[in-house]
């Protein structure tokens, strides 16, 4: 991981950082719910995308 980081942006290394933190609480709190592996998927997925819509957004 940290040779894939070298040479990227602070910020883009920040908000990846933030994202993975943020999705593994995410798919954990889901999991401690009960809910199903298609709905776990799904939510995590969808806040991915987001996180990749700001990292653009950022490098842009």
């Amino acid at each position: 991981v940290t040779a894939r980081r070298s040479g990227q942006p602070a910020l883009v290394v920040a908000l990846a950082e933030k994202a993975s933190l943020r999705l593994h609480k995410k798919f954990r709190n889901l999991q401690q719910r009960g809910k199903t592996p298609q709905v776990m998927i799904t939510a995590v997925s969808r806040e991915l995308s987001g996180f990749l819509w700001a990292a653009m957004n950022l490098v842009a």
